[in-house]
């Protein structure tokens, strides 16, 4: 059994999204893994996480795209750049 878990966990920590999670703050793990073009540190985060820690993540990294500027401004074009460097795998 211990094996059989070894076996499926350890491309994980080959995993370079993995990885950085695991050296990074944990307030740094969203903005290590949600960043634009990779798909696969989300798809691999949401994974290994349970599915209300994943959430959370994305919770986290929702606000993190929807944040004004320091005048507190909002501006739907900057949205529209941040969002579409993004896939739909880091909204869904």
């Amino acid at each position: 059994e211990a094996n059989a878990f070894y076996a499926k966990t350890k491309p994980l920590y080959r995993n370079e999204t993995i990885v950085a999670a695991m050296k990074a703050n944990p307030e740094e793990v969203v903005s290590k893994a949600f960043r634009p073009g990779n798909v696969t540190g989300v798809r691999t985060l949401k994974e290994i996480l349970p599915k209300k820690d994943f959430e959370e993540a994305q919770d986290l990294f929702i606000n993190k795209v929807l944040e004004v500027d320091k005048m507190g401004n909002f501006d739907p074009k900057d949205l529209s750049q941040k969002i579409s460097g993004y896939g739909k795998e880091f909204i869904y």
